[in-house]
């Protein structure tokens, strides 16, 4: 009898089916080549575009990108021997600048490829065409974007569930400190810190777009009338309100215009809303005030302008997803906004006397700051003052509506300029996000008596040229990771030297753009320890309304209260 053989089993098969499979030596020789070729073909060819950039004067290391990280040793060695402690702490110290500048050297890599700068645009064209973004920009329903951070808002885990709050307050490193996760007690610390001066806060969160839009998102809402928002929101709401604290909340209002005018009410390739809608929000907002909140006499009539003005610009995430300039995907969105004017006809402008304080975010500069290139003289401050029919006061600055205006306060209050001074009202509004996202910071608002405005008065007017050495620089975003075009950050400077003008200062804030128009600018590579040469002119009222309320970062140092606006001179 003949016995049959015993079955292979699957790992065996395919062992006996590689281990007699045969390759030509062409075809090894082949894939050796190219294999060979694609390993170095790539960094040369990057190495050579590099030094080319150099010999044309746009680049200002002459060695390849790769030796950057060489940089980054004597800024380590500075911050362990300028740190006071103990050699551990001191060796911590310079460890996490060390390791802060890894992070930005391979950052800085990947941006600057060749396969970056050439390929990705068209793959990405290809893949929003296939209804894919990247990791900023979601690509929605009938050409509608979406911000990554806004999706994660409306469809991630409670912003209030103690375990996604613990994950976010441990998601900390040695380069990048964690977040406060909670906004309860942000936002309750500065009710109190308000309320001690008899000032009422009025909180506005603003809906995000997939929360009023979530059919332009995903089909499964198609048809139906809802909003989405995080599960945490009517929690967080609820338990504010148990404080007092009172809360202009718009999205109810926002979705039956929705409904009533079948139109949308955000822009379909940008992050934020509609003119039409932020009028809405700014009457909803005035109207609590006017019923909550008593208020001098109303100041001279404003007006609005009779004419409409019509703009027209391509969205942020569009810019966001980094595609061909000529690319055919998306095209720009035209609306039609309402710039107010003062009683002169001038274009509207914040009154540091008004009893009114308005915190915003980008949301409320849409429409107001001429380079968001959505117009200017009509955002949600101005709307908000002719509703009033009274001046009001702003602190505005895109992004980070966390905390970045509560800080602004904050330096200036620790700098000596009351700006709660008279104020009887100062309304928040920051981006729904950011209750998901959003570094909630403590913040401290004593009023610094002991140093008056009077004390330290502005310098002069003047333009000078100095050079001077980076001592400490703010953090800057990369292009393109964020939904705005511009970014001004600070550089302190030590060792000055002055070729024009007089100065008497040993060490300067000067500020400078990191990013303009979605690009980075040379001045936001510079390594600390750097030799640098500026036209400086003291930052005075006309550079704030121009420049104030684009997103900035500091430095520590805030005893340099008086910083300086800063060109690069080549």
């Amino acid at each position: 009898m003949t016995e049959r053989p015993t079955p292979h089993t699957r790992e065996e098969q395919a062992k006996l089916e590689i281990g007699h499979t045969e390759i030509s030596l062409g075809v090894k020789w082949t894939l050796f080549v190219v294999g060979l070729f694609t390993l170095f073909a790539v960094p040369a060819v990057q190495t050579y575009r590099e030094l080319r950039r150099h010999a044309e004067g746009r680049r200002e290391n002459p060695w390849p990108q790769c030796f950057d990280i060489f940089d980054a040793l004597p800024q380590a060695t500075a911050a362990y021997s300028e740190h006071t402690g103990s050699w551990l702490s001191k060796t911590f110290r310079g460890n996490a600048v060390l390791l802060q500048a890894i992070d930005k050297y391979e950052k800085d890599l990947k941006a600057e490829s060749f396969l970056t700068q050439f390929v990705l645009p068209p793959t990405q064209e290809v893949l929003v065409y296939a209804g894919s973004g990247n990791e900023q920009g979601y690509v929605g329903r009938q050409g509608w974007l979406f911000y990554r951070p806004g999706i994660d808002y409306c469809t991630g885990p409670g912003f209030l569930d103690p375990r996604h709050m613990a994950r976010r307050a441990d998601s900390g490193t040695q380069s990048r400190p964690a977040p406060q996760p909670d906004p309860r007690a942000a936002i309750l610390q500065f009710h109190r810190q308000l309320a001690e001066r008899d000032i009422r806060l009025v909180l506005m969160p603003t809906p995000d777009k997939a929360t009023i839009h979530p059919e332009k998102f995903s089909s499964r809402y198609e048809g139906r009338r809802m909003s989405v928002h995080n599960p945490s929101y009517r929690q967080f709401l609820d338990e504010l309100e148990a404080e007092g604290v009172l809360v202009c909340d718009v999205t109810d209002a926002l979705a039956q215009y929705r409904d009533r005018c079948g139109s949308a009410v955000y822009l379909a390739t940008d992050t934020h809303w509609r003119p039409e809608a932020m009028e809405l929000a700014a009457a909803e907002l005035a109207r609590l005030i006017e019923e909550r909140i008593v208020l001098g006499a109303a100041a001279v009539d404003r007006e609005r302008r009779q004419a409409s003005q019509q703009v027209n610009h391509l969205g942020d995430i569009a810019m966001m997803l980094k595609l061909r300039q000529n690319q055919g995907v998306f095209g720009r969105e035209a609306v039609t906004i309402h710039p107010v004017t003062d009683a002169a006809g001038l274009p509207w402008r914040p009154d540091p006397a008004a009893e009114v304080l308005l915190l915003g975010d980008s949301f409320a500069n849409i429409y107001s700051l001429e380079t968001m290139n959505w117009g200017a003289a009509a955002g949600l401050a101005e709307q908000l003052s002719c509703a009033l029919n009274r001046p009001v006061d702003t602190i505005l600055r895109n992004d980070d509506g966390a905390y970045a205006t509560r800080e602004m306060l904050s330096r200036e209050l620790a700098q000596g300029e009351d700006r709660l001074a008279g104020k009887k009202v100062v309304v928040w509004q920051f981006a729904t996000r950011e209750l998901a996202v959003g570094d909630w910071r403590l913040l401290d608002l004593t009023l610094n008596r002991s140093r008056r405005p009077a004390d330290n008065p502005p310098p002069p007017d003047r333009e000078l040229i100095v050079s001077g050495t980076i001592a400490a620089k703010s953090a800057a975003p990369r292009a393109g990771r964020m939904p705005y075009a511009d970014h001004i950050f600070t550089v302190d400077l030590t060792d000055l030297e002055v070729h024009s003008g007089t100065l008497t200062e040993a060490k300067i804030a000067v500020y400078l753009f990191s990013m303009r128009n979605q690009q980075n600018t040379p001045a936001f590579a510079w390594p600390i320890g750097k030799r640098v040469k500026l036209k400086i002119q003291p930052w005075k009222p006309g550079f704030f309304r121009r420049y104030g309320r684009i997103n900035r970062t500091e430095t520590d140092d805030i005893e340099l209260q008086r910083p300086w606006w800063g060109e690069v001179l080549e």
